[in-house]
């Protein structure tokens, strides 16, 4: 069964976000997609919609097998 890890940050802090992937990609997980994702936020008093922008991994990773059970 496959395992998967979103990481999610605003754009202006690239450097948690390196941390919080370069973290996974050590525990042994892989990097799928890496990108930056745009989007509307809320609409103001002004109905101005501001532009937000965040980074975005995705990594997954095998989940180990279950050790068999064995009796006796």
């Amino acid at each position: 069964m496959k395992q998967i890890a979103t990481v999610i940050q605003p754009i202006e802090q690239p450097k948690c976000f390196d941390a919080l992937v370069n973290c996974l990609l050590i525990d042994g997980w892989q990097l799928k997609t890496r990108k930056i994702i745009t989007t509307t936020g809320e609409l103001s008093e002004a109905f101005n919609a501001p532009v937000v922008r965040f980074l975005y991994a995705e990594l997954e990773r095998q989940e180990p097998p279950f050790p068999e059970e064995v009796t006796i």
